[in-house]
């Protein structure tokens, strides 16, 4: 272990040779030269002779004395600089300014390790001075609060962040962090609360206890708090029902172990919620009243959760929880059926608290279908009036929401009407909903748009669609305020035309998974701007395939999506999965899951980490039903 790091100090000698140079004859003497006084640091000090350090036990006190002499026989003061903050955590004690030959520090027990710099100063009426810097460590072990993420795969090294405190102290020792008996690699320690690093690989297979040392102790996490998964990703041979056996629509969010899904059966809407990572579900709830419902949405953060969905084919209907799914409040509507022409493709995106609502609705044979939205500021407790988000003079189709703390912004194409281009089409919010802007157009005209997808990092915001069976992009800097004036050429149509199209984004990584030629299933990849795509298949057959996901954790990339016929359901269709560990460069061959021998339709996938779970509309009942799996560990 490196011994504790030396704070560096300087000492300033300041001597004030006042007095004019000119002048002849008759006038005053130059005075003497001023001298500075001579400082004299606490014998329990290391260091020296301008530089010194001290360490203590946090629980430990010390009184500190300090002498200083003016060879000029001058008064002193002394005075102190240190932070506030680092003052008061490592228990520092003194009155500055002080006056006199002597000045006392005292050092009292504080409750956890610190560390502070502290800059003396004495000096003399005329301009004379001298100082010191001085370094206290208030030593004793780190401590480690947590880590993120809490999984990762054995064999694959993943960026992990460990949270914790006195982790630096101001750079006077150096923490490591260990996964189970491991060292992480790459650890750097970022402030007093932050160490980031990579996993050990190999690791140690199931549950870890992740430490943090240093030369004044170690703390820990409690075993479990970090699993090691193998790879490829490996399920539990047994599937297990989540409805009572004649769900569809299957929705599903996730964050760390929690776990919410909603789908529909026997004309409800139903809610179960998973607090460890699916392993066990809470009894169903129905969310639905009287009216028929389709379209089920979900958002959550943390313990605020919000479902909505269409109800009668025109109404938009909400109900949010505080309590983590426990409870719900009752039904609010959002959007009434009040002769507006039907309500569909209901789509959410939240922000905090606030969450943004956005839909079709009227009638497309009357050329009124248009994109509608509204906005709640505190996860459904109050909904804003619903604005008609841009009118092109033509139906909207195919939208997308997303939005950040700065704004909303929704994508959606239209068709061509009049003097009108067809294209895609941007529409933004900065009031939090209450206000849209006039559509702008952002592809090229054209009527062969397909599908609208946008994804966002950071306030780098993505805008992906197919255009005549190409890929094509955007990209705003600014949470959707500007974009680029030309888009970019993502992928040809050289597998076939792209349809459902999936997008995600990490910092300055856009990537896509999609189906192309109705018969494969591939993903891309593009960088910085100006990097070029990289391209995958990752369907390792020619079949029929649809309905492709995608997630990004790290330098690890998940997609599953249904390969095979359906044939109604007695077809060979089946859940598969494709894993990388090097930010999509390489995919493991496509991996099948599930105990049934019957058709298996539209995946829905959640990601922790390198924790996996799966969810699935399955034929191999008496009526198609939902199914899940997930990693085992």
């Amino acid at each position: 272990m490196r011994a504790p790091l030396i704070w560096s100090l300087s000492l300033l000698a300041l001597a004030s040779c006042g007095g004019d140079s000119g002048g002849g004859g008759g006038g005053e003497p130059p005075p003497e030269p001023n001298e500075p006084p001579a400082l004299t640091a606490a014998p329990e000090l290391g260091g020296g002779p301008v530089q010194f350090q001290l360490v203590l036990a946090a629980a430990a006190a010390q009184t500190l004395n300090f002498s200083a002499t003016d060879p000029n026989g001058d008064p002193l003061s002394w005075q102190v600089s240190v932070g506030g903050a680092s003052q008061a955590a490592a228990g520092l004690s003194f009155t500055s300014p002080a006056f006199g030959a002597t000045f006392t520090l005292e050092l009292e027990p504080v409750a956890a390790p610190a560390a502070a710099t502290v800059n003396l100063l004495v000096e003399d009426p005329n301009g004379g001075a001298a100082a010191i810097d001085i370094q206290f460590v208030r030593s004793g072990a780190p401590m480690i609060t947590g880590v993120s993420p809490d999984s990762a795969f054995v064999s694959a090294p993943q960026q992990a962040t460990v949270t914790g405190a006195s982790l630096l102290l101001n750079g006077a020792v150096n923490t490591v962090a260990t996964f189970g008996s491991l060292a992480a690699g790459n650890a750097v320690v970022v402030d007093d609360a932050t160490l980031t690093c990579t996993t050990p690989s190999p690791g140690l297979l199931g549950p870890n206890s992740v430490a943090v040392q240093n030369a004044f102790g170690t703390d820990s996490l409690p075993v479990g708090a970090f699993t090691m998964y193998g790879y490829p990703v490996d399920l539990f041979a047994a599937d297990a029902p989540i409805d009572a056996g004649a769900g569809s629509s299957l929705q599903a969010v996730g964050e760390g172990r929690a776990l919410h899904a909603v789908w529909l059966e026997s004309g409800a809407l139903l809610h179960r919620r998973s607090l460890d990572g699916g392993a066990t579900w809470s009894a169903q709830q129905t969310l639905s009243g009287g009216e028929v419902p389709s379209d089920p949405q979900l958002t959550a953060r943390g313990d605020e959760v919000l479902v909505a969905w269409i109800g009668d084919g025109a109404q938009v209907l909400a109900r949010s929880s505080a309590d983590g799914g426990t409870t719900f409040d009752a039904a609010v509507t959002v959007e009434p059926a009040v002769g507006g022409g039907p309500s569909t493709r209901l789509r959410l995106a939240r922000a905090g608290a606030r969450v943004y609502a956005a839909w079709l609705q009227g009638s497309a044979g009357l050329n009124q279908r248009r994109v509608h939205a509204a906005a709640t500021p505190n996860n459904g407790g109050v909904w804003q009036a619903t604005a008609v988000v841009s009118d092109q003079g033509a139906n909207h189709d195919g939208h997308a929401i997303g939005c950040d703390e700065n704004g909303a912004w929704i994508a959606f194409s239209s068709d061509a009407f009049g003097a009108v281009d067809a294209g895609v089409y941007t529409s933004r919010s900065s009031d939090g909903g209450f206000l849209w802007t006039a559509g702008a157009l952002r592809s090229a005209a054209s009527t062969g748009i397909g599908e609208v997808a946008v994804c966002d990092d950071g306030g780098r915001v993505s805008l992906v669609w197919t255009r005549d069976g190409q890929l094509e992009y955007l990209v705003s800097q600014n949470s959707g305020l500007g974009w680029q004036t030309q888009p970019t050429l993502f992928r040809g149509a050289d597998l076939g035309p792209i349809s459902e199209v999936t997008v995600r984004a990490d910092g300055d990584r856009l990537a896509a998974v999609y189906v192309a030629g109705g018969q494969n299933v591939a993903f891309s990849r593009v960088g910085a701007a100006g990097a070029l795509p990289e391209h995958v298949t990752l369907s390792d057959v020619v079949e029929p395939a649809a309905a492709p996901t995608l997630e990004l954790r790290g330098n690890y990339v998940f997609s599953a999506w249904r390969g095979g016929d359906l044939g109604g359901g007695v077809g060979a269709a089946r859940i598969k999965l494709a894993t990388s560990t090097d930010l999509g460069v390489g995919f493991t061959v496509p991996a099948t899951f599930g105990d049934g021998a019957a058709a298996q339709d539209l995946p829905r996938m959640l990601v922790d980490g390198a924790r996996v779970w799966l969810g699935w509309l399955d034929y191999r009942g008496a009526t198609p039903a939902l199914f899940t799996n997930r990693t085992e560990g």
